[in-house]
């Protein structure tokens, strides 16, 4: 009978993660969307929309301080740990997440100016709350897709997938809650901050547990 070749355990290992990762992502989609319906029912059509644009214009201050950081984390990673290097996958870890904060407080920073000095129509009865939700929401989801794309390098797919559909469930479960107690505006918007949070820290918690950590130093020029 022949033997597998050694790569069939990692191959059948990845293809078992990427499974896991794309039915955990429908399952979040759908409990997105259950979830974004019950809050349209529970908030007036203009306190729905400003939700949802603080919504909107957190995950872009999302995409725009990882600027490309959690792909090439994934990639480097994965490179120097096939290549057999785990001290240099570490560095490199460390070294893109110290990338990645000064992305982070770059976009944030100015972010915060700019919203301070418009200081727009819908928000100036509330700043400091519509301002805090969307910093706090942005650097959390930052940092937790940064931290799960890093997992990715390391093959723990599955940290992405338990805190998506985990923390989905509960942020679910919330806001039901919150729409049978009547809720305003500032609650919804509070429990948005509150599970940007709680994605961040679930993530965090896992790869502790798996052991994965970064290294002080900069990767090789290479």
């Amino acid at each position: 009978m022949r033997s597998l070749p050694q790569e069939a355990p990692a191959r059948t290992g990845l293809a078992a993660g990427v499974l896991l990762v794309t039915i955990a992502t429908y399952l979040t989609y759908g409990v997105g969307i259950i979830s974004n319906a019950i809050i349209a029912r529970g908030l007036a059509p203009a306190d729905f929309g400003r939700y949802v644009y603080v919504v909107w214009i957190s995950g872009l201050l999302v995409v725009i301080s990882n600027n490309g950081l959690t792909t090439s984390g994934i990639r480097f990673v994965a490179e120097l740990l096939g290549a057999g290097s785990v001290e240099a996958a570490q560095r490199t870890h460390g070294y893109l997440k110290r990338l990645s904060h000064y992305c982070e407080c770059a976009v944030l920073i100015g972010f915060a100016v700019v919203a301070l000095i418009i200081r727009p129509m819908d928000w100036r009865q509330a700043l400091p709350l519509f301002v805090g939700v969307i910093l706090v929401s942005a650097f959390a989801k930052s940092r937790y897709l940064f931290d799960t794309s890093i997992a990715k390098g390391y093959s723990q797919f599955k940290i992405e997938a338990y805190s998506t559909v985990g923390v989905g469930l509960m942020t679910m479960l919330l806001v039901v809650v919150l729409y049978l107690t009547h809720a305003r505006l500032a609650a919804y918007l509070l429990l948005f901050g509150l599970s940007s949070v709680t994605y961040w820290l679930a993530a965090a918690v896992q790869l502790r547990r798996v052991g994965v950590a970064p290294a002080p130093g900069r990767p090789h020029a290479d």
